[in-house]
């Protein structure tokens, strides 16, 4: 029963702060201005899709095979699991940061986002193995 209490605790905290980035949001808008905000809302949302497509998903999925694997005691499916999904993810992740890269260079007219897409665009393989990584310690 603590156990629930305690995740439910958790829960609770967590749609807290989920909800307080509305406060965020607002802040931002009024402290930037429109313009700038419309900058970082285009380079973030972006920069969000190309994490759920450089993520494939996988980060759903291994935290339960890795623990499955752990308690059949199959250590070499579970590294292999692990290294697998890193390097797909890291694939499909490079393809993505280099199309994003090419098509702001040809694309993009404004000079703010540009600029906030050239650097964004590298750092979003490294964020989606850092997701995976969690997730693998996690599992």
């Amino acid at each position: 029963m603590q156990e629930l209490v305690r995740g439910i605790k958790i829960n609770i905290i967590g749609n807290v702060f989920r909800f307080s980035r509305l406060g965020f949001i607002a802040l931002a808008a009024v402290l930037y201005g429109t313009e700038l905000f419309g900058v970082y809302t285009v380079a973030w949302a972006t920069a969000e899709i190309l994490n759920r497509f450089g993520l494939l998903g996988l980060e759903n999925g291994l935290l339960f095979e890795l623990a499955h694997f752990k308690n059949t005691g199959e250590s070499r499916k579970l590294y292999q699991k692990i290294t697998s999904s890193l390097k797909a993810c890291l694939i499909v992740s490079l393809l993505g940061s280099i199309c994003l890269i090419v098509y702001t260079y040809f694309g993009v007219d404004v000079a703010l986002v540009r600029h906030s897409l050239f650097i964004l665009a590298p750092l979003i393989p490294l964020y989606n193995a850092g997701i995976l990584l969690i997730q693998a310690t996690m599992g």
